[in-house]
């Protein structure tokens, strides 16, 4: 199930940048129509991202993994109940 929205705080993952952090809401007064962005901060680096809080998931911007969900994805791997992306 994709979630539908995200808070300040939350963990997600965005390519080609990684796992990063939601850091608030932004909207920037650039031309006609304010749209808003998730601020997504990267850990170790000065990559800020700027995604639309309308279609986060047209970014592929997605929850990152819990340390609760990780038992059950080793699961998964090991036994071939899941199909990879092809990359």
């Amino acid at each position: 199930m994709k979630k539908t929205g995200y808070s300040t705080g939350d963990r997600v993952v965005l390519q080609p940048y990684g796992v990063g952090v939601v850091c608030g809401i932004s909207t920037p007064s650039l031309s006609r129509g304010a749209n808003s962005y998730y601020q997504v901060e990267f850990p170790n680096s000065n990559s800020k991202a700027y995604v639309p809080v309308g279609t986060p998931f047209g970014t592929a911007m997605r929850p990152a993994i819990t340390l609760l969900e990780l038992p059950e994805l080793r699961y998964r791997l090991m036994e071939g109940c899941c199909e990879l992306p092809r990359q």
